[in-house]
């Protein structure tokens, strides 16, 4: 909880998955930057950089440019950063159109790498808040606060109390979290007044001890961020589902969370039987390490 509002400073709620991205450093033979990025034996990416003035050498798949940028980045707080080359191989551990933090874990791992603290690169780079990022090295749920200088991160010990009755369903598109950042910011939040009341919903949400208070929590959460940001709320997609619905993250893509009294077999019928695919439960998507 929290998007849109933890760029003003308010805390957003986050909590990491068991899944991810894994990186492996080997020696480079041809004394490049090799960059390949998989998912299971899928390249989905793959470039050459020279190692020591970070041009384009090859593009085996896939565009270049936010990897050169990255690069560009850490060597701006690292000059020597690979200057010998290196071979850098991603492997996501799930499909990498979902979403799910795929370029925060690769920014949280270079940065790693290079020894520098990967939050001023990741607002250099995608204008976010950086609450991915700190998750991308929690072990447990976290409240995230952006500040002026180095953002704060405290991992807190909630145990949800709703999984039978919570359900992650993939919307069938990957959203650009800085283009839409962007987009939103010029349009709406400029102009919008005070983000403080999100702390409320946040709180209340750790707070929560019944599913229907839960589901008035996020209710009132997703009006709250609807008339801040112009958006529409994912529920005004389905207006007949007999529970609470919500989005996450840069809404109108990747994943939306439900919240229902329906038993399983009914959360999933009605969402497949509308084309959505990917249906989980609370438990399958957050202790699934491999998809």
């Amino acid at each position: 909880m929290g998007e849109y509002a933890v760029l003003h400073g308010v805390d957003a709620l986050c909590l990491p998955l068991k899944t991810g991205q894994e990186l492996t450093i080997t020696p480079s033979e041809n004394g490049q930057i090799n960059w390949e990025w998989y998912y299971r034996d899928y390249l989905v990416a793959g470039f050459s950089f020279h190692p020591a003035t970070l041009s384009i050498l090859n593009i085996n798949k896939g565009e270049p440019a936010w990897v050169l940028r990255l690069l560009e980045l850490v060597r701006e707080k690292k000059p020597d950063f690979l200057s010998n080359g290196a071979t850098l191989t991603f492997h996501n551990r799930f499909p990498v159109n979902w979403g799910l933090g795929t370029s925060s874990a690769t920014v949280s791992s270079v940065c790693r790498l290079a020894g520098i603290e990967p939050y001023t690169i990741n607002e250099k780079l995608t204008g976010g808040s950086g609450a991915d990022i700190a998750t991308t090295t929690a072990n447990n749920w976290i409240l995230y606060r952006k500040t002026l200088t180095i953002p704060q991160r405290w991992e807190i010990p909630l145990s949800y109390r709703f999984a039978e009755n919570t359900w992650f369903i993939y919307s069938g598109k990957k959203q650009e979290t800085a283009r839409h950042i962007n987009k939103v910011t010029s349009q709406y939040q400029k102009n919008f007044g005070s983000w403080a009341p999100v702390n409320e919903f946040v709180y209340r949400f750790v707070a929560a001890t019944t599913l229907p208070e839960l589901m008035k929590i996020v209710n009132d959460h997703e009006l709250f961020i609807a008339e801040a940001t112009g958006l529409n709320t994912i529920r005004d997609k389905f207006p007949d589902f007999p529970g609470t619905l919500k989005s996450l993250g840069a809404w109108g893509g990747d994943f939306f969370m439900a919240l229902s009294h329906q038993k399983d077999d009914f959360v999933r019928d009605y969402f497949s039987s509308r084309g959505y695919t990917d249906i989980f439960s609370w438990k399958q998507l957050t202790e699934t390490p491999d998809f």
